[in-house]
């Protein structure tokens, strides 16, 4: 049987405004209907912590300022 790798997604998205809560709901919709997809909700902070980068396999963001 062929094992199948999951995917470890971080999403960084501001979800304090309707467009950020409705992008989030897209990408979960999306997710769900892969059983290959395990997202993990990330703030700018997470980033900053030792391995958070390197222990996922993409992001997926929404970046409003240059910082």
């Amino acid at each position: 049987m062929k094992k199948t790798s999951t995917f470890r997604v971080g999403l960084l998205i501001e979800r304090s405004r309707a467009f950020g809560r409705e992008l989030c709901e897209g990408v979960i919709t999306f997710a769900q209907a892969r059983s290959d997809w395990e997202l993990h909700f990330l703030n700018a902070a997470d980033l900053q912590k030792a391995g958070v980068r390197t222990s996922l396999d993409g992001f997926i963001a929404r970046i409003t300022t240059d910082a």
